[in-house]
């Protein structure tokens, strides 16, 4: 719903005496309650899954593709690709790719700093390496 029609809706639910306006708090606020209230209802409704009625199944454009489990030899192909864009970038600063492909899957800096054992200012200035590689990188392509 659009902000205006949530608005309208309030004012409606309050002028019908659906939600009662505590004198207490000020119409705005009350009005602003009411909005939320009613847009988390209106969201919990749209977000419930029908399943298929009994002996329906859903047609195959409706199940997407179908899951391929990756095999070791894939998988070990594609971490060879990783490590060798990894070296392309980094050369031979092993600790900078180490540390960009930690932060790639997620770790904090503060993670990062206990796991090397590194300082804020090490922290730092490995970060600046990585961003200077990586710009000298992209500037070459």
């Amino acid at each position: 719903m659009e902000p205006e029609e949530l608005l309208a809706e309030a004012v409606a639910r309050t002028l019908q005496m659906d939600r009662k306006w505590n004198k207490r708090v000020t119409l705005i606020k009350h009005l602003d309650r009411a909005m939320e209230s009613i847009s988390s209802h209106v969201v919990r409704e749209r977000t419930k899954i029908d399943g298929f009625p009994a002996g329906l199944e859903p047609s195959a454009e409706q199940r997407g593709p179908i899951p391929i489990a990756e095999g070791a030899d894939e998988t070990l192909m594609r971490k060879e690709e990783v490590n060798a864009m990894l070296k392309q970038v980094f050369g031979d600063d092993t600790e900078a790719a180490h540390i960009f492909a930690l932060r790639l899957e997620g770790f904090q800096a503060a993670e990062i700093q206990i796991k090397f054992e590194l300082s804020q200012t090490q922290y730092d200035a490995v970060a600046k390496r990585i961003r200077r590689k990586i710009a000298l990188h992209l500037n070459q392509k």
